[in-house]
């Protein structure tokens, strides 16, 4: 999805309504009227089964059309029960991951960290995934599934896992001040170790090719939340950037050099990490944004939301040029009551959108907005 920058189960606030002084997200001209314009849908779907509830995330793999996709699923017992209220059904969801590989579909009975549940990782070749577990961050084969690895954390631990799966980010102490150190996942040394002092680390995202981990902080009874980039190889901090502390959805981009956030109020910020400007801000979505995505290069940011269509909840899913704010085309998904998760294909030629009934679609992205050379 881009990449996913949440921690709760929720997504996050993005950009904003516009503000005084403040740029606004513009509008395509006659988006409402021509919703879909050349964003074509692929008449591919995965359509979700019997239980199954809105799809959090979705992870592409480095296969053409291998993906994650992590959802929350209602357990047999909702259904053998016919007897059972509606607060007894939902009490019975689960988490479920699913590997996919074209046709081929594995589900893995597996406890994942439910604050970082956006951590997951393929490696470069394809052959392992990573995510994080209940008990620590796990290796499996995705040939057959086996658990091949596991390094162990106490409970209290923050994630965050590099694109490359090789190595990790923990917040191994948080008390006046956080530790955060990188590991080696295969072998389990300690790479290098941050001190913050006075700070609580909230969320934390590896960028650009690995190189920089970005960091999210608030400082002891702040309302406000720190942005800031820690530099892997000159081992230095850059300065800082203010964002909300209370969001539905955030992510960063992929170069880690914008940052987006949105709240249930149906407004998105976006902010340059450079300087700490805000970039632009609107509130044209019809709902709350539950989910957004960077494309690979960082041009294109897609936002998806609940929407609504003769008085029906529809999903509702908007493009915009990332580096001027321009609203780019608004998709209307006639089949789903709300978008819930958003990833761009690593060659940036496709989008898939998770709907809050379980189902995944994919819309091709438009030629001209297909990066030549995806950045690394």
């Amino acid at each position: 999805m881009g990449r996913t920058f949440c921690i709760c189960s929720v997504a996050l606030i993005l950009l904003g309504g516009c503000a005084s002084g403040l740029p606004g997200l513009s509008e395509a001209d006659g988006g409402s009227q021509n919703p879909n314009k050349d964003w074509s849908d692929t008449d591919r779907t995965i359509r979700g089964g019997d239980g199954y509830h809105a799809v959090w995330v979705i992870k592409y793999g480095p296969k053409d059309n291998s993906l994650w996709s992590r959802r929350m699923l209602a357990t047999v017992n909702w259904y053998n029960e016919p007897s059972a209220t509606r607060v007894e059904r939902y009490r019975t969801l689960l988490p479920q991951l699913e590997l996919r590989d074209g046709d081929s579909v594995r589900h893995l009975a597996v406890a994942v960290d439910m604050r970082y549940f956006d951590q997951l990782r393929f490696s470069p070749d394809g052959r392992q995934f990573v995510f994080p577990a209940a008990d620590g961050i796990c290796v499996f084969d995705v040939g057959d599934g086996t658990l091949q690895k596991i390094l162990r954390s106490n409970e209290k631990t923050g994630y965050a896992i590099s694109e490359s799966s090789s190595s990790a980010a923990m917040l191994v102490k948080e008390d006046v001040d956080s530790e955060i150190d990188i590991f080696d996942i295969q072998s389990g040394q300690r790479l290098k170790q941050l001190t913050l002092k006075s700070e609580r680390v909230s969320r934390m995202m590896f960028v650009a090719g690995d190189r920089q981990l970005a960091i999210v902080t608030s400082g002891r009874g702040s309302k406000k939340e720190l942005l800031k980039l820690w530099n892997l190889e000159s081992d230095s901090l850059s300065p800082s950037v203010e964002v909300p502390a209370w969001y539905w959805s955030s992510e960063i981009s992929y170069d880690g050099t914008l940052y987006t956030a949105a709240n249930d109020d149906n407004s998105m910020w976006l902010w340059s990490t450079k300087d700490g400007n805000v970039v632009a801000t609107t509130s044209s979505h019809s709902g709350t944004v539950r989910c957004t995505a960077f494309s690979p290069d960082g041009q294109l940011l897609a936002s998806g939301a609940e929407g609504e269509k003769r008085d029906e909840a529809v999903g509702e899913i908007k493009i915009w040029d990332a580096t001027t704010g321009k609203e780019i085309a608004t998709i209307i998904d006639d089949t789903s009551w709300g978008v819930t998760a958003l990833a761009f294909s690593p060659d940036g030629t496709e989008l898939a959108s998770g709907n809050g009934d379980g189902h995944i679609r994919f819309w091709k992205v438009p030629d001209h907005y297909v990066p030549s050379v995806v950045a690394k």
